[in-house]
């Protein structure tokens, strides 16, 4: 088992947090998402037993209500509850890393309980989803009865034709996919002019059914069905090569489509970690179980619960770094440490030469937020007022090259602002100073020992 499939260890951050859906007992706590090379044990081998009373997940409310139905009631009166499986029905692929080599499982229905984003976006590619499931039954049909291992001979004996003609009249005619329509059809008919020029039609008598300046003149099944077998054959091959490349142009389509990626059931993360992969499918499915083995870690694992708009996780992760770089500015001021050295130390080992997760964070928060446009909002303006507070020449220097123009014109905002308040504090300060009266106007009009005060 690799490290990178480990469970959570002593030396990883843990962390439990209630989810909406998911319970250590739930069924969808059971669901095997890794190979056994994953080092999670199946369900099988692992029984978990739960009471229903103990359980306060809303799926389990289902099963509660199914619980209370007398046994004589007919089986159709049931249909109204949802038993938990309803949440594992779609499954989808969560693919990532270099040329998404890599990928998951993870249940639709779950996701969407987690995002509204990702309920959104399937629900409006449905409609997508079912012509490709059309498409891809039209050519598997095709395929089946073209594949290497039929030969012409075979196709001929068996009058496969018979089955052929029909589904290329079909595809033909009414392809799902519309904009692959019209090259689907010149290719059709391309083949049939070019097996009609072969003589490959059937005889009427000693003569061809039709010639080639017939063609313009018939429907698509005559002038199928007027070809020979192997003539068919043909168109039904040539067909089939045409619609594996329009599955292989769809899924290349899918990397820069959001829309066509969720139509076919599809995640697409090319820039996403082994590692904070299985980090979202642990929290999702294991009750809000977070874990992670750095500061990076964590915010790789803000950044993809974001993309996915799995808003509970990315919020826990993003007040996490809050939280953990504040804490370690603060001890390092009180220790007399400078900005500039904190930034520059090393983490340091303990005595089971493991480091801190949260010892870098403070190092990977600042270079994230000075490098990136688009960093979350909290953290910028975390590192920008630490910046505008302690930013001195020598620090300046270091960080120059690095820093991005949004976080710089924020940066000297903050510096400006505070400056004309003290400006103001100063002027406010003087104008005070100058209307107070002086020790020698508090002597003049101090009252004497003749003075008489009314009472």
């Amino acid at each position: 088992m690799s490290n990178q499939d480990r469970q959570p260890t002593d030396d990883m951050v843990v962390e439990r947090a209630p989810t909406p859906l998911t319970s250590p007992g739930s069924r969808a706590s059971m669901i095997m998402l890794e190979t056994p090379d994953d080092g999670l044990r199946p369900p099988s081998q692992a029984p978990i037993t739960t009471s229903l009373a103990m359980n306060t997940s809303p799926a389990f409310e289902v099963v509660r209500e199914l619980a209370k139905v007398p046994m004589d009631v007919p089986l159709e009166e049931t249909d109204k509850f949802k038993p938990y499986q309803s949440l594992m029905n779609t499954e989808l692929t969560l693919e990532y890393g270099k040329k998404l080599k890599n990928s998951r499982v993870i249940h639709q229905e779950i996701l969407c309980c987690h995002s509204s984003g990702a309920a959104r976006v399937f629900k409006e590619s449905q409609p997508l989803r079912n012509s490709y499931a059309v498409a891809d039954k039209l050519r598997k049909d095709l395929k089946d009865l073209v594949s290497p291992c039929v030969s012409k001979e075979e196709f001929d004996q068996e009058h496969l034709e018979n089955k052929a003609v029909p589904l290329i009249a079909k595809i033909h005619g009414e392809y799902p996919l519309k904009s692959y329509q019209q090259r689907i059809q010149k290719t059709i008919d391309a083949v049939i002019v070019e097996e009609v020029g072969k003589r490959h039609v059937v005889m009427t008598g000693s003569k061809v059914a039709f010639a080639k300046k017939d063609l313009k003149d018939l429907g698509i099944n005559l002038r199928l069905e007027a070809l020979q077998a192997k003539g068919v054959m043909e168109v039904a091959q040539r067909l089939s090569s045409v619609l594996r490349e329009v599955k292989h142009h769809e899924r290349e389509a899918a990397k820069t489509s959001t829309q066509k990626a969720a139509a076919q059931r599809r995640l697409l993360f090319p820039d996403a970690e082994h590692r904070v992969v299985l980090s979202l499918v642990n929290w999702i499915y294991f009750n809000g179980l977070l874990h992670y083995d750095d500061a990076e870690h964590l915010y790789a694992l803000h950044g993809l619960a974001n993309k996915l708009g799995v808003s509970v996780l990315a919020q826990k992760c993003l007040e996490k770094l809050a939280a953990d770089t504040n804490i370690m500015i603060e001890e390092a001021f009180r220790l007399g440490m400078s900005l500039q050295e904190l930034l520059e130390s090393e983490p340091v080992a303990g005595d089971d030469q493991t480091t801190s997760p949260a010892q870098n964070v403070v190092q990977v928060v600042f270079e994230h937020v000075l490098r990136e446009p688009k960093a979350p909002k909290k953290l910028v303006d975390l590192v920008t007022y630490t910046l505008a507070d302690r930013l001195d020449p020598g620090l300046w220097e270091t960080l120059a090259p690095r820093i991005n123009h949004g976080t710089l014109r924020q940066i000297m905002a903050i510096i400006l602002v505070r400056r004309q308040a003290k400006t103001e504090d100063v002027e406010c300060l003087r104008l005070k100073s100058e209307s107070e009266p002086t020790g020698d106007e508090l002597m003049l009009n101090a009252p004497t020992e003749n003075t008489t005060i009314a009472g």
